[in-house]
């Protein structure tokens, strides 16, 4: 069944195997959905397309009752919220928010910043935001990754090319006449 979405609310996302409400492995009483959400995002003059998701957790017998479908929209939105003091206190290194993947952790004055996003009801509800001060260390690392990639591409295209011309020079021929023929 299609949804509308005039709004831009979140939808509903399934599984791979179609099911909306996810069961926690370690207490099926406890279930998730899954939502996410396309936003654009503007900061420091810049705007940019953004995709967001969040889980939506509760008793399986109480998310039942929502009645969701895959790609149904639920009114409300997905924010970010950014604390210095973990959400999470079994596993406080859950959320923690790194510049990118692999790379460093963000951290304002050496305390780390942990990252989580949820979904509300309520329209109203604004980001909360956190601003790094390890910029140097992250365009330190960004950088890092950018040459490492640029090395990989360079050393990938090297080994193409050094096939390409070992496959031509497997196929040449010379004959006694100087004519070059190839085997196909």
């Amino acid at each position: 069944m299609a949804h509308k979405n005039p709004e831009n609310y979140p939808v509903v996302i399934a599984d791979d195997m179609g099911n909306v409400i996810r069961v926690s492995e370690n207490n099926p009483e406890y279930g998730f959905v899954r939502l996410q959400q396309s936003i654009v995002e503007v900061g420091r003059g810049w705007a940019n397309d953004k995709s967001r998701s969040a889980l939506l957790a509760g008793k399986v017998e109480t998310l039942m009752k929502l009645n969701l479908s895959n790609n149904m929209p639920l009114k409300g939105k997905i924010v970010v919220e950014e604390s210095l003091e973990p959400f999470n206190s079994i596993d406080p290194d859950r959320d923690l928010k790194y510049a990118f993947s692999g790379g460093p952790l963000c951290v304002y004055e050496d305390q780390p910043i942990y990252r989580k996003t949820f979904f509300t009801n309520n329209l109203e509800e604004e980001d909360v935001f956190i601003a790094h001060t390890n910029g140097d260390e992250i365009r330190e690392a960004s950088a890092a990754q950018r040459d490492n990639n640029d090395l990989v591409v360079k050393q990938n295209k090297t080994a193409k090319t050094e096939k390409k011309v070992a496959a031509v020079e497997e196929t040449e021929e010379v004959e006694e006449d100087g004519n070059v023929t190839f085997d196909f």
